[in-house]
């Protein structure tokens, strides 16, 4: 009995060992190729997230039976117990943060609205007086919707950044009219800088055309979320939502740097 009992807990301790690898190169898989999509894009703060984030679960991963240790012993004081505690705050804060963010991200990409007076469109970068797929893929969006709201006007919002020969603003207008939208119902912002400005400078357009409902903001689908926190902020009433597409290799490290946008807009007030 006594040595059926003993192949019984040695044949449990191996199986879980072999749980246990499996789900460490499981998750140290997951994160190696997360880290990878994170950087995909050009090098920007969505980079330094996906590398603080992901590259910090594979080194947790790899060292997780160090860290318990390094838990224990400071557990054993004050001071120690302190800091386990703070840290796991502070963690825990973290992951109620991008659980919150990535919710209302989700449920922002697309709300309709009924009727559309005016199309506003956010701009982002222009590569010497190329817009970027990004910007393409929104004004494309634009186009779309001005086409199956014919009374529908446009308010194209964005400045000229460096290494941009245009402004964002011209940059969109070009690629209206080449879709056929006529120039009259075009309108440019040509001078934010910020999303923040996108919003200011553009309700003061609107104002002046009398538009005070009915206004579809046309922008990436991480950035919708941030988009109406500012739409309400400038005195929006009522926005929809229409999202254009994000090239796929683009998108995490986007999302990334949207949760670092999103903290800013909520702790510090940007």
């Amino acid at each position: 009995m006594r040595r059926a009992s003993a192949r019984r807990v040695l044949f449990m301790g191996k199986y879980m060992k072999t749980i246990r690898i499996s789900i460490q190169i499981l998750i140290i898989t997951v994160s190696a190729i997360m880290l990878i999509w994170a950087n995909c894009a050009k090098f920007n703060a969505g980079s330094i997230i996906g590398i603080l984030l992901f590259g910090g679960i594979i080194v947790c991963t790899l060292l997780y039976k160090k860290l318990l240790s390094l838990i224990k012993r400071l557990w054993k004081h004050i001071a120690g117990k302190i800091a386990v505690i703070s840290a796991s705050a502070i963690l825990a804060f973290g992951v109620f943060l991008t659980v919150f963010f990535t919710i209302n991200m989700l449920a922002h990409i697309h709300a309709p609205i009924e009727d559309i007076r005016c199309v506003l469109v956010l701009g982002c970068q222009v590569r010497g007086e190329t817009p970027s797929s990004m910007l393409h893929y929104r004004t494309l969006k634009a186009a779309e919707l001005l086409q199956e709201f014919p009374d529908a006007v446009c308010v194209v919002s964005g400045g000229q950044g460096r290494g941009e020969a245009i402004t964002e603003a011209e940059a969109m207008r070009r690629i209206l009219v080449a879709n056929g939208i006529s120039e009259e119902r075009i309108f440019s912002e040509d001078a934010s800088t910020s999303t923040a400005e996108n919003f200011q400078n553009s309700k003061a357009i609107m104002d002046k055309l009398g538009i005070t409902e009915g206004v579809a903001v046309v922008t990436s689908e991480y950035h919708q979320y941030r988009a109406s926190l500012y739409a309400k902020r400038s005195g929006f009433d009522c926005t929809g939502h229409y999202s254009a597409y994000t090239s796929r290799y683009m998108l995490l490290n986007c999302w990334l740097r949207e949760w670092g946008g999103l903290a800013a807009t909520w702790l510090l007030g940007y």
